[in-house]
């Protein structure tokens, strides 16, 4: 694992809601700039010895407690808070659990040489050529089309009820723009889903941010999708756009089945 979490991207929209876990080395509040909390590194290592791993080794962390810019004492406090969350299973279930889904492949054609020497380019994808976390663009070409943001996550994946929140913004959306949200093909009450405007963690574009209790969730079953309909399209000059999630599990107090 390592301290950094954000695709190349450092453009729109603006993140505002990470006072510490942003680097000063990095244009500020953007993706390319964010750092790992406790929560993340959790949410990361619970999918990691869920699906097999025995333990955790960390990647270009050294150098942050040395005279780098970002070796900062609240930047290696909370270096030393997120490795410590993640030393075993046990200590990773033991606190809140942060999932956040990222545009990983954004801004991958800007590293062609001579910035680097990767084996692949293309955006939406890896330097190894693994495609990453999509960008769902909404037109009207996509109304009444399903599309599917889909995402691993360890906690419950047995299809046990969980509480949290799930999170994700839609850019560009107006207000009184019609969607269909599901889970796993089940598609959630209207009444259980919050809208409002983008608001104080995201800023930069217009849109709306999409608020849903993991109570009211369908079952989840670890390999999960998101779906998200366009059920109207406002024309205008930019076409809506999803591509982050956030998913937040607050632990509850029998934790046993976690890792069953």
């Amino acid at each position: 694992m390592g301290n950094m979490i954000g695709p190349i991207h450092d453009g729109l929209p603006t993140i505002l809601d990470r006072p510490v876990a942003m680097s000063s080395k990095h244009k500020a509040n953007t993706y390319q700039a964010m750092l790992l909390t406790e929560a993340e590194a959790r949410g990361a290592a619970a999918n990691y010895y869920t699906w097999g791993a025995d333990s955790v080794s960390f990647w270009n962390v050294g150098i942050h407690f040395g005279n780098e810019s970002t070796a900062a004492p609240e930047q290696q406090a909370r270096m030393a808070r997120w490795t410590d969350a993640v030393k075993s299973a046990e200590s990773v279930f033991a606190g809140p659990r942060t999932y956040r889904y990222l545009p990983m492949g954004k801004g991958m054609s800007s590293r062609k040489p001579p910035v680097r020497c990767y084996p692949w380019y293309d955006e939406g994808r890896s330097p190894l050529g693994h495609i990453n976390s999509p960008t769902l663009t909404f037109d009207e070409v996509q109304v009444g089309t399903r599309q599917t943001f889909p995402f691993r996550m360890a906690d419950g994946r047995n299809g046990e009820k969980l509480q949290g929140k799930l999170t994700f913004w839609v850019y560009h959306l107006p207000s009184v723009a019609d969607l269909t949200i599901d889970v796993n093909g089940q598609t959630l009450d209207a009444a259980t889903i919050r809208r409002q405007p983008v608001g104080k963690r995201r800023g930069g574009l217009p849109g709306q941010r999409v608020e849903i209790a993991l109570e009211k969730c369908p079952p989840f079953r670890g390999d999960n999708e998101l779906g998200i309909t366009l059920r109207s399209h406002e024309r205008g000059d930019q076409s809506p756009f999803m591509e982050e999630l956030e998913i937040v599990v607050i632990p509850q107090r029998d934790r046993g089945s976690a890792r069953r």
